[in-house]
C-alpha cells in the first residue's frame, strides 16, 4: 500500500484526476465534502507518521479496510474514455449507493452543460405533470432556473448515474 511516495508497503498504482474537471461544483456537494472530509482526517492521522508500514499494522481490521475503501474511492474512474460506464452498476449495487443521496442536477455542474431538449426530458421524467410547454418556450437559462428545483425535489438522476437492474 503506498501512502507516500517512495514508501510502501504494497504498490497499488492509480491515477486520480480531479473530479472538479467534469463536476465544476463537486466541492459544494455532499459527495465533495464527506470525501474531503475523509481525505483531511487520513492525512491528520498520516501527519506524525514516520513509518506507513508499521503503522498500518497498528490499525484494526476495521481502519484497514476503511483506509483501502478510501484509496479506491479516490482512485475509481468507471467512465470510459466515450462515456460509457464500465461496470459502474455492478459496484454500486454491491455496496448499496444510491447517487441521489449525493448528487443532484445544478445549473454548474449539469444543467448548463446539456442542451434544453435534455432538461426539459429530465423534468419530465422527475415530474410529468410540470408545465413543459413554458419551459420549452422559455430561453435555456429561464429553463435551467425553474427545471432545477423540480429535479432536486424529484431526486431526478442523470442516466450516467443511474444504478442498472440486475
Amino acid at each position: 500500500l503506498c501512502l507516500r511516495a517512495g514508501e510502501a508497503v504494497a504498490r497499488i498504482t492509480a491515477r486520480t484526476a480531479p473530479l472538479s474537471a467534469t463536476v465544476p461544483d463537486i466541492a459544494e456537494s455532499r459527495a465533495g465534502k464527506e470525501l474531503q472530509t475523509r481525505r483531511d482526517a487520513w492525512a491528520s492521522r498520516l501527519a506524525e507518521v514516520t513509518a506507513v508500514g508499521p503503522w498500518v499494522l497498528t490499525l484494526s481490521e476495521t481502519e484497514v479496510m476503511e483506509l483501502l475503501a478510501f484509496c479506491v474511492a479516490v482512485s475509481l474512474d468507471a467512465i470510459s474514455a466515450r462515456g460509457q460506464v464500465r461496470g459502474a452498476s455492478e459496484l454500486a449495487r454491491v455496496v448499496g449507493l444510491d447517487m441521489r443521496d449525493y448528487w443532484q442536477a445544478s445549473r454548474g455542474g449539469f444543467l448548463a452543460r446539456v442542451p434544453k431538449a435534455l432538461i426539459i426530458e429530465a423534468v419530465r421524467a422527475a415530474k410529468p405533470d410540470a408545465d413543459l410547454p413554458a419551459l420549452e418556450r422559455a430561453k435555456k437559462e429561464d429553463a435551467i432556473r425553474l427545471a432545477e428545483p423540480i429535479l432536486a425535489e424529484g431526486r431526478w438522476l442523470s442516466e450516467l448515474l443511474r444504478v442498472q437492474s440486475a
